[in-house]
């Protein structure tokens, strides 16, 4: 589609990734490197929801975007963006509606989603949102990654801004001051 870096509304850097909602999105190609499994990991970005957007969109998804359970980072549900997470690709055993944050419109929010050992915690601008516990795998039959959208629907529309999937790291596992820099490569 029409997904594009956009250099006027940005948080860091001289662009952000932006998305009308009609038909555009990213995807990335299949890897090994995107399955998460059991390990510690951190997925992270800032978000800028474009008003008025409406409907159930997504910010990232960790697998094919026909692939009907598998991980869902920000997927909109009433007031807040929520995380749904999926051992078995069939259900959402691992995480279901665990509330990532409140949303808002027009502003840059950084959002996060960790995992320490068994531990889970989501977090927004730094505050903890959520926490449970799983020693499940994380599902992800084919090792990609969609971000604007999921599951073949569910468009995303706005920016994001230093998107970050951290494998092997759990960065944040207490409340902690959002980063105000771009991400370095590390």
């Amino acid at each position: 589609g029409d997904a594009r870096v956009n250099t006027a509304t940005k948080k860091y850097g001289t662009g952000s990734m932006y998305f009308d909602g009609t038909g555009d999105w990213l995807l990335s190609t299949a890897s090994p490197n995107l399955a998460l499994g059991s390990g510690d990991f951190t997925i992270e970005c800032w978000i800028n929801r474009s008003t008025p957007a409406s409907g159930a969109g997504v910010i990232l998804q960790m697998s094919a975007g026909t692939d009907s359970y598998s991980l869902l980072f920000g997927y909109i549900s009433s007031s807040n963006y929520v995380v749904y997470i999926s051992s078995n690709g069939s259900s959402w055993d691992i995480a279901s509606a665990q509330v990532l944050g409140a949303i808002e419109n027009d502003v840059w929010v950084h959002y996060a989603l960790t995992r320490q050992g068994s531990t889970f915690k989501t977090f927004r601008n730094g505050i903890q949102q959520a926490t449970w516990t799983s020693s499940s795998s994380i599902y992800q039959a084919s090792n990609q990654v969609t971000v604007g959208r999921a599951q073949g629907t569910h468009p995303y529309v706005g920016y994001i801004d230093d998107l970050r999937i951290t494998k092997g790291i759990a960065r944040y596992v207490n409340n902690f001051t959002p980063p105000t820099a771009a991400f370095l490569n590390k």
